[in-house]
C-alpha cells in the first residue's frame, strides 16, 4: 500500500489499464491523472474516495451487441479509414514483425494455433466497407490458416539473413484491400532445420502495439496446447473490439463529446499543419510517406538517471522524452506552439 506506481515503473499504458479495471470494479470514471500523480497506492485510494464523492454517474457498461448486420467503426478506426481514402495504398499503416523459432518446429501445431487466434478474435476476420451512413465493419466466419513456406536453407549460411530480410521487405510492401480477407499475412521462412521465422504483416486496422503483446502471449499458449493435443487454455472473451466500437460511439455522444471537441478545438486553434525545419531539399508537393529511421542506443546510466528524474517529477519516461523531443523541435524551428503526431 505504501508503494508508488511511478517508482515501480508505471507508465501511461499501464495507468490506462488500472483506470479500466477501476472503472469495472467501481462503476465510475477515474481520472488518469489520479493514477499517474506519483503518490502511493494508499494516497491514490484516499484521493479516489474524495474524487468519487458526489461524482457524476459512471459510463454505461461495455456489453456484447447483436451480430445481425454491419457494425460501425470505432472513432480511431474511422480516422484511419478517412486517411486511407485520401492516400490509397498508403504503407504507413502496415505493421510487421518476425518471430524466430529455434529448435524443432511443429508447423501443423503453429497453423492450428494461428487458426485458433482467428476464431477467437473477430478483428482478424473483419473487413471494412463504405456505406451510405459512413464506413462499416463486417465480421466473417473463421478461416483456417495455411502458412506459405519459403525455404532459404539451401543458401550459403552467410546469405540467409539478408535473403530473409529482402523477402520480408518485399512482403511488407504488398498492400491490403480493406474490403477483402485477410488483413493479416503470416508466412514461414525456413532458415535451417532448427530455425524458422514467422513473418507477421497486418493493417493497423486490426490492432496496435499493446494488443500485439496479447497476440504473442496467446499464440504461445495455444501452440503449446496444440502440441500436447489439449483444448485451448484461454478463457472465452466476453466482448470483442466491435462491441467496444459501438460502446465508444455511444459514450461520445451528447455533452461529453461536445466538451471534448471544444477542448481540442481550443488546443489546436492556429496550429500550423507542419513544422518548417531546415532541410537539405524542399518538401515534395505531395506527401509520399517515405521517411527513414535511425536507431541509436542510449547508455544505461542515462536511462537510469532519466527514470529517476521522471519519478521525482511525477511523470513517465515517455513524457520526459516527448518533452525533450519538443524542445529540440523548438530549437530548430523557433516555434513555441506546434503539433506532434503520435
Amino acid at each position: 500500500a505504501e508503494d508508488s506506481f511511478a517508482e515501480l515503473g508505471g507508465h501511461s499504458l499501464a495507468a490506462t489499464q488500472v483506470v479500466a479495471r477501476l472503472r469495472h470494479a467501481l462503476g465510475a470514471e477515474v481520472p488518469l491523472g489520479l493514477v499517474l500523480g506519483g503518490g502511493t497506492v494508499a494516497e491514490t485510494a484516499r484521493a479516489l474516495e474524495e474524487a468519487l464523492e458526489g461524482a457524476a454517474p459512471g459510463l454505461p457498461p461495455l456489453v456484447r451487441v447483436p451480430r445481425d448486420g454491419d457494425l460501425a467503426l470505432s472513432l480511431a478506426q474511422e480516422q484511419v479509414w478517412f486517411l486511407m481514402q485520401l492516400v490509397p495504398g498508403n504503407l504507413s499503416y502496415h505493421a510487421h514483425a518476425a518471430l524466430t523459432f529455434r529448435g524443432e518446429l511443429d508447423v501443423s501445431a503453429l497453423e492450428a494455433a494461428l487458426s485458433s487466434i482467428v476464431e477467437r478474435h473477430e478483428i482478424f476476420r473483419t473487413t471494412f466497407h463504405a456505406a451510405a451512413g459512413g464506413p462499416v465493419q463486417r465480421i466473417h466466419e473463421p478461416w483456417a490458416v495455411r502458412l506459405p513456406r519459403v525455404d532459404l536453407s539451401g543458401l550459403p549460411e552467410t546469405e540467409r539473413d539478408e535473403a530473409a530480410a529482402a523477402w520480408m521487405r518485399a512482403d511488407f510492401r504488398r498492400t491490403f484491400d480493406l474490403t477483402r480477407l485477410p488483413l493479416v499475412r503470416w508466412s514461414l521462412l525456413r532458415i535451417s532445420d532448427r530455425e524458422h521465422r514467422l513473418v507477421h504483416v497486418e493493417h493497423h486496422f486490426l490492432h496496435d502495439g499493446w494488443s500485439f503483446g496479447v497476440f504473442l502471449r496467446e499464440l504461445l499458449a495455444l501452440y503449446a496446447a496444440h502440441l500436447r493435443g489439449e483444448p485451448s487454455p484461454l478463457p472465452e472473451l466476453p466482448v470483442q473490439f466491435a462491441d467496444f466500437a459501438v460502446w465508444h460511439r455511444e459514450v461520445m455522444q451528447g455533452e461529453r463529446a461536445r466538451a471534448e471537441l471544444e477542448y481540442w478545438k481550443d488546443k489546436l486553434a492556429g496550429a500550423d499543419p507542419a513544422i518548417e525545419l531546415p532541410t537539405d531539399r524542399p518538401r515534395p508537393p505531395v506527401l509520399r510517406f517515405r521517411g527513414g529511421g535511425i536507431r541509436t542506443r542510449i547508455p544505461p546510466r542515462i536511462v537510469l538517471a532519466a527514470r529517476a528524474f521522471t519519478r521525482r517529477s511525477g511523470a513517465t519516461l515517455y513524457m520526459a522524452l516527448l518533452a525533450a523531443y519538443g524542445g529540440r523541435l523548438h530549437r530548430y524551428s523557433g516555434l513555441e506552439d506546434f503539433c506532434v503526431g503520435g
